[in-house]
Parts: structure tokens; sequence; C-alpha cells
């Protein structure tokens, strides 16, 4: 369902979806890809290579957008394409109007978040994976989890010396 809903969006803001590689690469994608006017590609610490060898071997014109997750990243994601793209900046009319259904129920989700803290326990090493879109297959996760209203918090194990670090 969210595929279909991302190529309404995209068709509504004037972008022709040749093919998809999500949620799984597919070869008729890559077939596809050198006709591609744009290809996007989303942060990904273990594709990244992958991404520069098709856009060197296929000359491909290519963008690398966090995945639209959350209202604010869809919007980003949907006005940074039709940028790039050269397509006249009409996306804020276009989100509005896809998610004028869903408005309503988004503030009550956001409120009900709000009532509610995510805690994520870590460490140095694995910290990094949660604001850094690439380290989570393109998913910005923090973001979403704010956006969705709930609190964050962040724990660092005490009396470690990442926590003595981090503490200073």
């Amino acid at each position: 369902r969210t595929l279909d809903e991302i190529r309404v969006l995209l068709g509504a803001a004037g972008v022709n979806v040749r093919a998809l590689a999500l949620p799984q690469l597919f070869t008729e994608s890559l077939r596809l890809a050198p006709g591609a006017a744009l290809s996007v590609f989303c942060p990904n610490a273990i594709w990244d290579r992958f991404y520069a060898i098709l856009v060197r071997a296929f000359g491909l014109k290519g963008a690398l957008l966090p995945a639209p997750y959350g209202w604010e990243g869809t919007r980003t994601w949907l006005r940074t394409i039709a940028a790039e793209l050269g397509l006249d900046d009409d996306t804020d009319r276009v989100f509005a109007q896809a998610t004028e259904p869903q408005r309503e129920q988004w503030r009550a989700l956001t409120r009900a978040g709000g009532e509610h803290c995510l805690a994520f326990v870590t460490n140095r090493e694995v910290r990094r994976f949660l604001g850094d879109p690439a380290q989570t297959f393109g998913v910005p996760l923090l973001s979403v989890v704010e956006e969705l209203g709930y609190r964050v918090e962040i724990w660092i194990e005490a009396g470690s010396a990442e926590y003595e670090d981090w503490a200073r």
C-alpha cells in the first residue's frame, strides 16, 4: 500500500515512476535504470558502494535521500525529487491535498505519542545507528520517532569509559 501511495504522490507532483528497486532489488529495475531522469537512493552503508557503481556504469543522475518516513520526511523527499527534476514547485499543495484526509488522525496519534517516552540504552558504537539513516537502511529513526510525538531519551551505561567521555 505504501509504495502505491508514494507513486500516486509523486505522480501528482508530475513525476513518472518507471521502476522501484525496493523493497527488493529487481533485475527489471536495473534494466530500466539507464533511461531514468533521476534515480533515488536511500542512504545505506552496505549499499553505498553499489550505488556508486550503478551511477558510474550507467551514467545515472542520482539523489541520495533518507526514505520517506513521517510527514516531514515525505514532504522533504517529494520537494527534493521535484527540484532535482526541474519540476514546478507545487509539492506543498500536492502534499497538503494528499494528507488532508489523515491530518486529524495524525494530530491525534502524535498527541498520544507525546504521552510516551522511548528510551534507547546504548553505547558509543551503537549510538551512531540511531541518528544516521545510512546505518538503518535509509530509515531516519530518531527524527521519525520524534515526529510521531514520542519523547526520546538516549541512555549510555553509567560508569563506563564511554559514559565518562560523553558526560564531559
